[in-house]
């Protein structure tokens, strides 16, 4: 075996060694391939200019190709929780919005809330809720 197939060779160890110290990142994987395919390349005595294009083209075409598809297996499905029910929810201030965050009842809870602007809104105004940061729920007033 030639020079360049062990270089290959242990590009393509390193890679997947770097791979499994980055669980599930999946940063290193495609120059594994790459260099596989140089390997292959570099048994049959082809240039080092040819084989560093193969591996070149091979890391990137997967690289674009299949990562967006492994990242999103990688990812899963987001399990929503029953906070999220309240977004789009709309309803009455249990306690007005100031400097301090205020208070609001909804789905069978007193949640604290703040404005989305940031002005305040008085006692018993109606609200929807737009979003949720933390424990906090955003609303905005309903004009």
């Amino acid at each position: 075996m030639s020079f360049y197939f062990w270089l290959w060779a242990g590009i393509a160890v390193a890679s997947v060694v770097l791979e499994i110290a980055t669980a599930s990142a999946l940063v290193s994987l495609w120059f594994a391939f790459g260099a596989l395919a140089a390997m292959i390349i570099a048994i049959f005595n082809h240039t080092f200019w040819i084989q560093m294009a193969v591996f070149l083209i091979v890391s990137l075409v997967l690289a674009m190709a299949l990562r967006p598809i492994t990242q999103k297996l990688l990812r899963g499905t987001a399990i929503p929780t029953n906070a999220d029910r309240l977004i789009g929810m709309r309803t009455k201030l249990i306690s007005e919005i100031s400097d301090e965050p205020g208070t609001l009842k909804a789905g069978g809870l007193i949640w604290n809330v703040i404005s989305a602007d940031g002005n305040p809104v008085a006692q018993g105004t109606t609200v929807e809720i737009l979003s949720m940061e933390g424990n906090k729920l955003i609303v905005k007033e309903i004009k």
